[in-house]
């Protein structure tokens, strides 16, 4: 799988559990298979490739979705970007403490794959069209 696929999947994975966190605080409930499949990526540390983490890209399907929404569809959720920024850049201070680097998944896989914000800033069409192809891609897996 290319590097910047796995950045994509990586990140759709921040943006699902973003998402997934979000809808919990405020309606109480959250899509049950997006939840598995984001849960379940904390336990899968010995994962041959970025999408095997989330039980294949269709485990990021959520997150795909809200990546485009939020990087190129023009339907932004303002504090929804602000709380993936957050979450990245704890990430980021919780990766320096070598106990935490295994318990923060979604957000450390993105920057073990060489992510960052600068590099989103700049690739953010970029990043777009590439989740779009992968959740085209997952689309055609499931049916």
């Amino acid at each position: 799988m290319p590097m910047r696929e796995a950045r994509v999947i990586a990140l759709a994975g921040v943006f699902q559990a973003s998402r997934l966190v979000r809808e919990l605080a405020t309606k109480g409930s959250a899509d049950a298979a997006s939840s598995e499949a984001s849960l379940a990526s904390i336990f899968r540390i010995d994962a041959a490739s970025t999408a095997e983490v989330f039980g294949g890209i269709g485990g990021v399907r959520l997150g795909l979705e809200q990546l485009i929404a939020q990087l190129d569809d023009g339907t932004r959720d303002l504090p929804l970007t602000q709380l993936v920024l957050n979450v990245t850049r704890l990430a980021r201070r919780l990766g320096r403490n070598a106990a935490m680097r295994t318990e923060v998944r979604a957000a450390v896989l993105w920057h073990q794959v060489g992510g960052g914000q600068f590099r989103l800033l700049l690739r953010r069409r970029e990043y777009a069209m590439l989740a779009r192809g992968l959740l085209a891609r997952c689309t055609l897996d499931m049916g």
